[in-house]
């Protein structure tokens, strides 16, 4: 479990080789270094492991926690999903937002 200011994240549900935790809206680095800790010591454990972090916040690079697994001998699948807020390095005012 990991408390930052007001934020408590922790494991919703688990099996051996898999993990969902909620964020409650906490910093996307906080959760994902709690589920790329836990997704290694499944994988270490069981070969597998496989953990999603809901209702939480944009992690920052992917790539950051995919070399922590690369790092460790392992193969990672990184991906984070947000709201779109950013516009199209190409687009006009108003156009398409990523993100």
């Amino acid at each position: 479990e990991v408390n930052f200011v007001q934020c408590v994240c922790f494991i919703l549900k688990e099996t051996p080789t898999t993990a969902v935790i909620e964020g409650h809206k906490a910093a996307g680095a906080v959760t994902s270094e709690l589920g790329a800790e836990l997704a290694r010591k499944k994988a270490e454990a069981y070969g597998l492991g496989f953990v999603t972090v809901r209702n939480s916040n944009h992690h920052g690079t992917c790539a950051y926690w995919g070399l922590q697994m690369a790092q460790r001998d392992m193969i990672a699948f990184v991906a984070s999903n947000t709201p779109p807020f950013l516009a199209a390095p190409v687009s006009k005012q108003g156009g398409p937002r990523v993100g």
